[in-house]
């Protein structure tokens, strides 16, 4: 059953309806790119916390070159925490900085999902 558009609530049409679907479904795939993201730098960071100095690891110069880097001391690393910031931390800082970064992308996604769903009853 479609509703007309004099049945759309608050004088919305059909076509804002799906536009506004179609970017809550964007803003959900990149809350769910966020949250992989920092679930894996969790993974990584808590392999790092068994793991004894030095670390031979690759890091990215640039273009997709990577180089084989000696890391002498894993007990600070730097964490992404949005806007192109970086800051230099613990590991169990940045355990923290990743749980939180998580559950804020979580709550993002979840209310992506309330807001389509509320959409969706009003198609």
């Amino acid at each position: 059953m479609q509703l007309s558009d004099t049945e759309m609530p608050h004088g919305t049409d059909r076509q804002q309806l799906l536009a506004g679907l179609e970017q809550l479904r964007k803003v959900h795939e990149i809350q769910r790119e966020i949250l992989d993201t920092y679930q894996d730098l969790e993974i990584s960071l808590k392999e790092l916390q068994g793991q004894a100095s030095p670390l031979l690891t690759h890091v990215s110069v640039g273009a997709d070159i990577m180089m084989q880097a000696k890391i002498p001391d894993t007990s600070r690393v730097f964490v992404d925490v949005g806007l192109g910031f970086k800051v230099e931390c613990s590991i169990e800082d940045g355990l923290r900085i990743a749980q939180l970064r998580k559950a804020a992308a979580q709550e993002h996604m979840n209310f992506c999902a309330m807001q389509a769903v509320t959409i969706r009853a009003a198609l």
